[in-house]
């Protein structure tokens, strides 16, 4: 089993997001939904765990939670009105391979106490809000950020994180500190 995430899908909603956060790569509603489905059923195993971290969609997720692959634990988001019954807390704490992250979908939540990394959504835009921000210990897994698929937690634990001082995706080269 694995361990993925993903923010702000916000399936069936391309119209309002083309009013806030454009995603000029889709011609409609549709072509988003069934690309990022494709995306995530492409990377998810039925044995894995997706930590959806906010704003999944505007609508029943019923449909959509049906058509994608592994085992969902759904954070709130603020877009999240549909969520009673399906959407959990608005955080989680994790520990993975001896590290603790704190996971929610505006890193505005996080107390100010919390020293350690932070996996969140709710900033779809570069460059202000990269994939990492080593000095803030902050990483977006927003769905336009990681390529619009689930990001597998060894990926991100894998990559040295106390190195680095700001990487703007996945795949990019990383700033080091």
């Amino acid at each position: 089993m694995s361990i993925f995430f993903i923010s702000d899908n916000h399936f069936d909603a391309l119209d309002y997001m083309r009013h806030v956060f454009p995603r000029p790569e889709f011609k409609d509603n549709n072509d988003m939904n069934e690309t990022m489905i494709r995306n995530w059923n492409s990377v998810v195993s039925d044995d894995d765990l997706v930590i959806s971290v906010g704003d999944f969609c505007y609508t029943d997720p019923r449909p959509w939670l049906d058509k994608l692959n592994g085992n969902k634990i759904m954070i709130r988001g603020n877009h999240d009105n549909w969520c009673e019954g399906y959407a959990g807390d608005w955080h989680m704490i994790l520990e993975y391979k001896k590290m603790r992250f704190y996971v929610t979908h505006d890193p505005a939540y996080v107390p100010r106490e919390w020293q350690e990394w932070v996996i969140h959504g709710h900033h779809h835009k570069m460059p202000d809000y990269p994939f990492i921000n080593g000095k803030q210990k902050n990483i977006n897994v927003a769905c336009e950020v990681i390529g619009y698929k689930p990001l597998n937690m060894d990926i991100i634990v894998g990559l040295n994180m106390e190195s680095i001082k700001w990487m703007n995706t996945p795949e990019s080269k990383p700033e080091l500190w």
